[in-house]
C-alpha cells in the first residue's frame, strides 16, 4: 500500500511541479506585455527594465516554437539609389515603431496561448495517459525525430506490445526480478 502512496506522492510533485513552471512562464508574458505596452505610451519609462529581459523574451518565443520575423526595410541614399535590408522584430521590440508593435504584440499572445495550453495539460488526466501510453512517439519527438517516422511508429507497437507482455505475465516478471535480487 505504501508503493501506492509513494507512486500517487511522485505524480503529484510532477503535476504541480510541470503547472508551476508554465504558469510562472504565463505570468512572465503577461506581465512582460503590460510593461511593453506601458513603455510604447510612456516615453519617459527606462529602456533597460525591458532590456534586461530581452534573452528571456527571446527564449520564451522561441520555446513556444515561433519563428523570428524580420520586416523588409527600404532607404534611399540619395542619388537615385536605396538600400534593402531587414530588421528582427525580436531584436529591435524596444523600438517605439508600430511596425514592429504590430508583429510583435501578436506573437506575445500566441506565446501566452502555447504556454496556457501547456499548463491546462498538466491537470488534465487525458494528458497524462496519453503520455504514458505513447511515451516512445515523446521521447524521440524530444530527441529531434519526427512522431510520424516509421521508425518511431515500429518502437510504438514494440512498446505496445512489450507493455501487454509485462501485464499478462506481471507475477512471473515479479518472480524473477526477486530472485534476481534475492542473489544479489
Amino acid at each position: 500500500m505504501s508503493s501506492w502512496i509513494t507512486y500517487a506522492v511522485v505524480l503529484g510533485i510532477a503535476v504541480i511541479g510541470r503547472w508551476a513552471y508554465y504558469a510562472e512562464r504565463v505570468w512572465f508574458l503577461q506581465r512582460l506585455e503590460k510593461e511593453w505596452g506601458e513603455y510604447l505610451m510612456n516615453p519617459d519609462m527606462p529602456y533597460q527594465v525591458l532590456a534586461e529581459k530581452k534573452s528571456r523574451i527571446k527564449e520564451l518565443l522561441r520555446d513556444a516554437g515561433l519563428h523570428e520575423y524580420k520586416i523588409p526595410v527600404t532607404v534611399p541614399t540619395g542619388y537615385s539609389f536605396v538600400q534593402h535590408g531587414e530588421f528582427s522584430v525580436w531584436e529591435n521590440f524596444l523600438t517605439r515603431s508600430t511596425e514592429i508593435a504590430t508583429q510583435f504584440r501578436p506573437m506575445l499572445f500566441e506565446a501566452i496561448g502555447y504556454y496556457k495550453r501547456r499548463r491546462n495539460e498538466s491537470i488534465n488526466p487525458f494528458y497524462w495517459i496519453a503520455l504514458v501510453v505513447f511515451l516512445p512517439r515523446h521521447v524521440l519527438e524530444y530527441l529531434g525525430i519526427k512522431g510520424d517516422a516509421l521508425a518511431t511508429r515500429i518502437l510504438q507497437v514494440i512498446y505496445w506490445f512489450l507493455g501487454i507482455l509485462a501485464v499478462v505475465f506481471r507475477e512471473i516478471i515479479l518472480q524473477l526480478i526477486r530472485s534476481w535480487l534475492a542473489i544479489s
